[in-house]
Formats: C-alpha cells, sequence, structure tokens
C-alpha cells in the first residue's frame, strides 16, 4: 500500500504542477486578453469621436455647396439675361429704322 500510496502522490504532484502551469498560461492570456480590449475600446472610441467631426464637417460642406450652388445658379441665370439683352440690343441696331436713324444722324 504504501507503494500505491506514493505512486499515487507522485501522479497527483505531476498533475497538480500541469494544472498550476496551466493556470499560470491561462492567467497570462487572460492579461494579454484584457490589455487588447482596452486597446479595442480605446479605438472604439477614438473612431467615435472621429466619426462626429467628420458627420459635422460634412454638414458644414453640405451648407457650403449648397451655398455655392444657389449663387452660381443665380449667376448663370444673370449671363442668360445678359446674352438676351445684348442680342435683343444688337437686333435693335441692325433693324432698318436704326439705320435711317444713324444715317440721318451722320449727314447733319
Amino acid at each position: 500500500q504504501k507503494d500505491a500510496f506514493d505512486k499515487m502522490t507522485a501522479t497527483l504532484l505531476s498533475e497538480k504542477k500541469e494544472l498550476a502551469e496551466l493556470l499560470r498560461i491561462t492567467e497570462a492570456s487572460r492579461a494579454s486578453t484584457e490589455e487588447e480590449i482596452e486597446t479595442r475600446k480605446s479605438q472604439l472610441k477614438e473612431a467615435k469621436e472621429n466619426f462626429a467631426t467628420e458627420t459635422d464637417l460634412k454638414a458644414q460642406e453640405e451648407k457650403t455647396l449648397a451655398s455655392k450652388t444657389a449663387v452660381y445658379e443665380q449667376r448663370k441665370s444673370l449671363r442668360s439675361e445678359e446674352e438676351t439683352a445684348i442680342a435683343q440690343a444688337i437686333a435693335v441696331l441692325n433693324s432698318d429704322s436704326s439705320f435711317a436713324t444713324f444715317t440721318a444722324v451722320k449727314t447733319s
């Protein structure tokens, strides 16, 4: 019985050492995982802050775009009106009555 007891004790001590080593490895892995989680949380927080900043910037850019588009459309409309007025002025100047008027003024 003494031999069986000694053998069982040796086996249990060996298993205890293996379990202690497994526990140490598991705790090290857990610590590493916790560090990774903290890093990921920090990255997530930073990403959310960047997203908020980018969203604000996008809103400002959209307002600027709308403003500039309105100004562009107004300028385009004015340019079209100016072209129409110039065409009308040329038509008036090229008319027969204008030639008669200018000829009468020129001869006097």
